[in-house]
C-alpha cells in the first residue's frame, strides 16, 4: 500500500483523534465537569480517543507488520487497546444518560450492579481475548479476523444503546427541544456508523462517527455557560430552576437551604466596582468544600441555594463554624452575617414557585434568628399568599371598606367614623389592611391601593343614609403622601362625591414621617389649606418626637392602641404617659386613642385628657 492509500485509510481515525482531542481540550478549558455527568462526558472522549488513536497506528502497525517486529508489536496492542477501550463506550454512554436525566435513584445498588455486569463479563472477555480468541484473532499472516463470537460486542452496544434511548423517553420532559435534536443526532450518527463497520470491516467510521456525534452534544448538552455563574463558578437560577423542576416531577425528596449574604453589599461599596464579586467568592469556594458542587447555585448577588439530595451530606454547623472564623476579604479578617433559610420539599415546599419565593424572600434585618427552618419560615409563605390576593383583589374588585366609629369620651356619642380597608379574597380568608399594607409597599402596590381607598370611602361616606356622624377618617399612605399634586387630587375628589374635606381627618402613619422626604412637609400644608385635617397615626410607635410633630402641622394625635395596655402596677410608666398627654394638649393638639375596649380604659383616657376614643362598638352599618 502506498503512503498516500495509508494515509486515505486511516483518515477517519486521524480525523476522529483531532475531534477528541479537541472535545477534552474544550471540556477542560471550560471546567465543565462540577457535574457528575460532565466527568462521564469526559471519560468518553478520551475513551473515544484511545481508540481513535490505536486505530490510526493499527493501520500502520499492518502495513509494515512483516518489515518489523515493533510495528507487529505495535499492530496487535493497538487492536488489543481499541476492543478494550471501545466495549466501555456503550456502557459510559448508558452512565452519562443516568446522570444527564438525573435519575440515578432509580437504580439501586443491586439493580445498577446487575445492568452492568453484562459489560463486566464482556470486558473480561476482551481482556483474555488473547488467550481463547473468541472475539477476535489473527491469521498466520497477521491479518484480521473476526472471532466466533464477536457479535456480543454489538448486542453490548445495542442493549446499553436501548437503556440510554429508554431513559431519554422516559424523562423526556426533562430534556429541552435543542437537546432531543442534539441527541436524536448523535443516535443517528453512531448507528449509521456502528451498521457500517459491522457490515463491512474494511470502512472503519464507526469512531469517527461517535467522535462527530460527542462534538455536537458538547456544544448542546454540556454547554453550561448558560447556567453556570461567571463571577462564581457555581451554577445558577436558570439551573436551579430546571434541576428543582426536575426533582418536584419525580417527586424525589430534597432539602433546600438558601443562604443569605446580610452585609455582602455593604463590604462591596466600601471595596470599590472592582471588588464586586469578592465576597461571593469567598463564599462559593468555602462551599464548594461541603457541599456537592453540582448542587450550589448562586440566585442572586448575595443569595445562594444549596440542594440537598438523599444520600447526599449537609451541614448548617459547617457554616456556622466557618461564618464565625470569618472571610479574608482584601487582606482583611472579616466576620460575614448571614440568614440560613431551610425548606424541604415535599413537606414545605411544592413547586418551583415555592424555591422561587425562598431564594427571593426578603427578610427583615432585626429578624432574631440566623437559622429559620420549619414553622420559623410560615410568614415567607403567608406573604406570598397576600401579594398573589393583592394582585387578585386589584384585577377582580375584590378590596373591601368598612367604618369604625370613634365616640366622644365625655357623652359617649359617635363623633368620627374611620374606614378601613380588607381584602375579601375566595382563596384565603380575610385579610386585614395591617396584613397586606406592608406587602403592597414592598411590591410598588401601595399607591393605587391607598387611591382605591380614599375613593371607595368618599363615595360611602357621601351616600350614608343616617347622622349618626358627619366626620371621616381615613388613611393617607406613604406612598399619596409623597406624591406630586396629592392635594389637588383629593381636593377634586372630594368636590366630586360631595363631601366637605373640613369634615375630613387624613390620617398618617407615624413610621411615614421618619422618612425624609421633602415633599411631606410641603403636601401637609397644601392638604391643610385645602381644608383637610391632619391625624397623625400610631404615635407611640416609636418613629417622631414633639418637635416633629409640631413642625409638620398636625391637628390631631391618635395614640397606638398598646399605650392603653400600660401596666396600672408601674408608676412611673404612668407618670410618662399622663406628661406626654398633658404636653400634647399644651401645645394644642386633639388627643385621639385606639385600642379602648373596656371601662376601665375609658375612665384612664378621661384623666389623661384624651377627647376622642376607638376600640369598641363593631362598625356602622352604611
Amino acid at each position: 500500500m502506498s503512503g498516500i492509500e495509508l494515509w486515505r485509510t486511516s483518515s477517519f481515525h486521524i480525523a476522529a483523534t483531532m475531534i477528541c482531542m479537541s472535545g477534552i481540550f474544550y471540556t477542560l478549558l471550560k471546567r465543565r465537569f462540577g457535574k457528575t455527568q460532565g466527568r462521564v462526558f469526559l471519560a468518553i472522549f478520551c475513551v473515544l480517543f484511545c481508540n481513535a488513536l490505536c486505530a490510526a497506528f493499527a493501520v500502520f502497525g499492518e502495513e509494515y507488520t512483516i518489515e518489523s517486529r515493533v510495528f507487529r508489536i505495535l499492530y496487535h496492542g493497538s487492536e488489543y487497546l481499541y476492543f478494550l477501550a471501545h466495549t466501555a463506550v456503550a456502557p459510559l454512554f448508558f452512565v452519562y444518560f443516568m446522570y444527564l436525566c438525573d435519575c440515578k435513584d432509580i437504580y439501586p445498588s443491586k439493580k445498577l450492579f446487575l445492568i452492568m455486569l453484562p459489560a463486566g463479563l464482556i470486558e473480561i472477555m476482551v481482556l483474555l481475548n488473547p488467550l481463547h480468541h473468541l472475539l477476535w484473532y489473527f491469521d498466520k499472516y497477521d491479518g484480521f479476523c473476526r472471532g466466533k463470537v464477536e457479535f456480543l460486542l454489538y448486542i453490548l452496544a445495542v442493549l446499553y444503546a436501548t437503556l440510554a434511548a429508554g431513559l431519554v423517553f422516559q424523562f423526556r420532559w426533562s430534556i429541552s427541544r435543542d437537546r432531543k435534536v442534539s441527541i436524536t443526532c448523535f443516535v443517528i450518527l453512531t448507528m449509521f456508523g456502528m451498521i457500517v463497520q459491522m457490515i463491512s470491516h474494511g470502512v472503519q467510521i464507526e469512531v469517527f462517527c461517535e467522535a462527530l456525534g460527542m462534538l455536537g452534544l458538547m456544544f448542546t448538552l454540556e454547554d453550561e455557560d448558560r447556567v453556570r455563574d461567571m463571577a462564581t463558578g457555581v451554577y445558577n437560577r436558570t439551573c436551579l430552576i430546571a434541576d428543582t423542576k426536575r426533582l418536584f416531577k419525580r417527586q424525589r425528596a430534597f432539602l433546600l437551604s438558601v443562604l443569605f449574604l446580610k452585609d455582602a453589599t455593604t463590604i462591596q461599596h466600601l471595596l470599590g466596582s472592582e471588588a464586586v464579586d469578592i465576597v461571593p467568592e469567598k463564599v462559593a469556594s468555602f462551599l464548594k468544600t461541603i457541599h456537592p458542587a453540582n448542587r450550589i447555585y448562586r440566585t442572586a448577588p448575595s443569595v445562594f441555594a444549596l440542594v440537598t439530595v438523599k444520600g447526599e451530606t449537609y451541614s448548617p454547623e459547617k457554616i456556622k463554624e466557618r461564618f464565625e472564623q470569618g472571610f479574608d476579604i482584601a487582606g482583611n479578617d472579616v466576620k460575614l452575617s448571614y440568614y440560613l433559610l431551610e425548606a424541604e420539599a415535599p413537606l414545605q415546599i411544592h413547586t418551583v414557585s415555592d424555591v422561587l419565593l425562598l431564594s427571593d424572600a426578603v427578610i427583615p434585618s432585626s429578624y432574631p434568628e440566623t437559622v429559620l427552618r420549619g414553622d420559623s419560615i410560615g410568614f415567607l409563605f403567608r406573604n406570598e399568599e397576600i401579594r398573589r390576593a393583592i394582585k387578585r383583589a386589584i384585577s377582580d374588585e375584590g378590596f373591601r371598606v368598612e367604618f369604625v366609629p370613634i365616640y366622644n369620651v365625655s357623652d359617649g356619642s359617635i363623633w368620627s367614623a374611620e374606614a378601613r380597608m380588607w381584602i375579601d379574597d375566595k382563596e384565603t380568608e380575610r385579610i386585614e389592611a395591617e396584613e397586606f399594607l406592608p406587602i403592597a409597599l414592598s411590591s410598588g402596590e401601595l399607591s393605587p391601593i391607598g387611591e382605591r381607598l380614599i375613593r371607595m370611602a368618599f363615595s360611602r361616606f357621601s351616600r350614608k343614609t343616617d347622622d349618626t356622624c358627619s366626620r371621616l377618617n381615613v388613611d393617607l399612605n406613604i406612598a399619596l403622601l409623597i406624591k406630586k399634586g396629592i392635594a389637588e387630587w383629593l381636593s377634586l375628589l372630594a368636590h366630586e362625591y360631595g363631601v366637605d374635606p373640613k369634615n375630613v381627618s387624613l390620617e398618617i402613619n407615624e413610621a411615614a414621617i421618619r422618612e425624609e422626604y421633602p415633599e411631606i412637609r410641603g403636601n401637609i400644608k397644601k392638604l391643610k389649606e385645602a381644608g383637610f385635617t391632619m391625624t397623625l397615626d400610631l404615635y407611640g410607635s416609636g418613629y417622631s418626637n414633639i418637635k416633629t410633630l409640631f413642625s409638620m402641622g398636625f391637628d390631631h394625635i391618635k395614640s397606638d392602641r398598646k399605650l392603653m395596655n400600660v401596666d396600672s402596677k408601674s408608676e412611673k410608666a404612668l407618670m410618662v404617659l399622663e406628661e406626654n398627654s398633658s404636653m400634647l394638649r399644651q401645645l394644642g393638639f386633639v388627643l385621639l386613642s385606639d385600642g379602648v375596649d373596656t371601662e376601665f380604659k375609658k375612665e384612664r383616657c378621661k384623666e389623661l385628657g384624651i377627647s376622642y376614643i376607638q376600640g369598641e362598638g363593631g362598625v356602622l352599618e352604611w
